[in-house]
């Protein structure tokens, strides 16, 4: 049987060319598992980033932070106002931006082949 080394290991050929035990995944779910998987880093980046936002948007709302924020708990200015309801659901459209991006990656994948 031929075999190949690669950094002190040796593999079998059927191996490294995809034949394991007979069974091989063709081009169609190698391209949905890709896309699952690009799909799952979207999502890890869009929790990762949840808390950051968030946190973001709480200083940037309130006047005790140290950035000095918009004081949206007692303001009576308009501008204020719209700024501070632009801060608290701008971060729930970012997350849900970065989720739909991974959802229009698994419907592309799916839909598309």
């Amino acid at each position: 049987m031929d075999s190949y080394r690669i950094l002190h290991l040796t593999f079998p050929v059927g191996i490294l060319n995809g034949d394991v035990g007979g069974t091989m995944i063709n081009n169609r779910g190698q391209a949905v598992a890709l896309a699952f998987m690009l799909a799952i880093v979207v999502i890890i980046l869009a929790l990762a980033f949840a808390y950051p936002i968030n946190q973001m948007t709480t200083l940037a709302m309130n006047e005790t932070s140290e950035i000095g924020g918009m004081n949206c708990a007692d303001t009576t200015d308009n501008f204020v106002k719209a700024g501070c309801w632009t801060a608290d659901i701008g971060q729930a459209y970012v997350i849900g931006g970065i989720l739909a991006i991974a959802g229009i990656i698994i419907g592309a994948r799916l839909l598309f082949q």
